[in-house]
């Protein structure tokens, strides 16, 4: 089954990733077809005084495809976490389909592939957690726990639940796995 996104080719079989946890793919599908409860969201279903900007940027607005995509310190973040699996920058990347588009078309064995689009995956649930952390604790995102909690979830993620056995935290560090 396809989804309909200014031609992107993703389906919902290429949105699935056995490799990590049901709640990650069930929140990059909830994103995709725009159901997370974000401010922007619940200000549209009637509730009244919230304000909907953006809680790290302050330039868009609180909804998924700016939150783990636009938004200047997603992709900040995005950019860490691309220099470390030596691969391209999301710099043209405008949505969410898109993105995982272009993670399922790099180069490359499909099981990197899937490495990569697993740790893709975690780096939106790091995102979805840091940004429930501002909005509900008032705790400000801290970029460099943020990349080393994405390594350490897709790490343990990827070694329980892949076929990549003797997997170390060493290779994965270096992302000399592949």
């Amino acid at each position: 089954m396809g989804l309909n996104n200014g031609g992107n080719n993703a389906t919902i079989e290429s949105l699935w990733n056995s490799w990590i946890p049901r709640k990650v793919n069930l929140l990059i599908w909830r994103a995709i077809i725009n159901r997370l409860p974000t401010k922007t969201t619940l200000k549209h279903r009637g509730l009244p005084n919230i304000e909907e900007g953006c809680i790290w940027c302050n330039f868009g607005l609180d909804e998924p495809q700016h939150i783990f995509i636009r938004c200047q310190v997603a992709r900040f973040i995005w950019s860490v976490i691309a220099s470390w699996c030596k691969t391209p920058q999301l710099a043209t990347v405008q949505d969410i389909l898109e993105w995982i588009d272009m993670v399922n078309n790099l180069d490359g064995a499909k099981e990197k592939r899937k490495i990569i689009k697993s740790i893709a995956f975690t780096t939106v649930w790091v995102l979805w957690l840091r940004r429930n952390e501002k909005i509900f604790k008032t705790n400000d995102i801290q970029i460099q726990s943020s990349v080393v909690d994405i390594k350490t979830l897709s790490f343990l993620w990827v070694s329980s639940r892949s076929n990549l056995r003797g997997l170390t935290w060493e290779q994965w560090n270096t992302f000399s796995i592949v």
